[in-house]
């Protein structure tokens, strides 16, 4: 019996043996090209996709992978042809028309890109993605009416679908039509009621209309979904300062810091919104706060100093923006230095200033 059972493991090693020794499919190939390139293995992708089409020349499969991963490098031209060597072999190929028309967006060849659009369209007049890929293409060439056309046969389809009212909101109010833009802001809204994003382009689109007082309140209903993130806050607040209203914004970061008294980023918000209310005192203290917690975050060191500017303290203006500086990254250090020279032009010091926008 032992005997026996060592023959049949034996035979099944055998097999396993043979199966593992056959070369891979060309799907295999393609799966395995396919993860590569998701790791950002490039060379070992376009290894696997090259091995398969070497065994099959017009492998669409192989074609596309290929395309897509010289497209993840920003190598459109490479791209370009391997799509359209798809193309060739497949005429009727819907991904291979989608992501050439991409691969002529990242080029910015838009007028081909739009074309190749339209062409997946024709595909899949029925696939609300390769329609709304069309109106995206639309959008980025300003052709705000051609982009409502199809995102509208978007929402024919999906009635329900956030990514066409996106569009529709975006090229409505580039027309300057805020009523309509309104419209679909509204949809998008119940579309999906717990995103805060329509609710904030809901507002702003009632304040272009001069409806500040409705825009404010779209804004307080938008408060039950902050769930207490500081991200979210500091969008909504930013909204409450475009449209006016300071103190709500500020009560949002008072609100927020009582129940967290240790953040720096609470404490520097609610500074900064003090200086916008021209309540120095309590944007000092806010500031100073923040700095005490995060000694290295440049904010409050600029708070700091435009409060010292708007009080002509101009010693402490200077010390504040120099620390300020010191801290930021250097994107940021663009800004203040600017900042701080035309400062120190008011302050009368324009050899420094000079040093600071050089």
């Amino acid at each position: 019996m032992h005997r026996y059972l060592t023959l049949i493991a034996l035979s099944l090693f055998l097999c396993h043996t043979a199966w593992a020794g056959e070369p891979p499919t060309i799907e295999q190939l393609v799966a395995e090209g396919m993860s590569l390139k998701d790791q950002g293995k490039f060379t070992e992708a376009e290894a696997r996709f090259e091995t398969a089409l070497k065994r099959s020349p017009k492998s669409e499969i192989a074609l596309i992978g290929l395309g897509r991963t010289y497209g993840a490098q920003g190598a459109y031209q490479k791209a370009e042809n391997a799509f359209l060597k798809a193309i060739k072999s497949h005429p009727r190929s819907l991904p291979a028309h989608r992501f050439l028309s991409l691969t002529y967006m990242g080029s910015r060849k838009m007028a081909k890109a739009e074309k190749f659009a339209k062409k997946a369209v024709k595909l899949a007049p029925k696939d609300w993605e390769t329609l709304h890929g069309l109106a995206e293409i639309q959008i980025a060439r300003q052709r705000w009416d051609a982009a409502i056309k199809t995102e509208k046969k978007v929402l024919k389809i999906d009635p329900k679908n956030l990514h066409a009212c996106t569009g529709l909101i975006r090229s409505y109010q580039s027309k300057g039509d805020y009523k309509r833009a309104s419209k679909y802001a509204r949809k998008a809204t119940q579309i999906a009621p717990k995103l805060l994003e329509p609710r904030i382009k809901l507002a702003e689109l009632y304040a272009l209309q001069g409806k500040r007082k409705r825009g404010v309140s779209t804004l307080k209903e938008a408060e039950t979904l902050l769930e207490g993130q500081i991200r979210r806050i500091a969008i909504l607040a930013t909204s409450y300062v475009f449209l006016g209203a300071n103190e709500n914004a500020a009560k949002l970061y008072s609100d927020y810091v009582k129940k967290n008294p240790k953040s720096a980023i609470g404490h520097a918000a609610l500074a900064e919104i003090r200086v916008k209310q021209k309540k120095f005192k309590a944007a000092e203290k806010h500031a100073r706060l923040s700095k005490d917690l995060d000694p290295k975050s440049p904010m409050p060191y600029q708070i700091l100093g435009v409060v010292a500017a708007l009080k002509r303290d101009y010693p402490n203006t200077e010390k504040y923006y120099t620390q300020a500086i010191e801290y930021a990254p250097k994107p940021l250090q663009v800004r203040l230095r600017y900042e701080f020279g035309m400062l120190l032009l008011e302050m009368k010091k324009p050899n420094k200033a000079i040093t600071e926008f050089e």
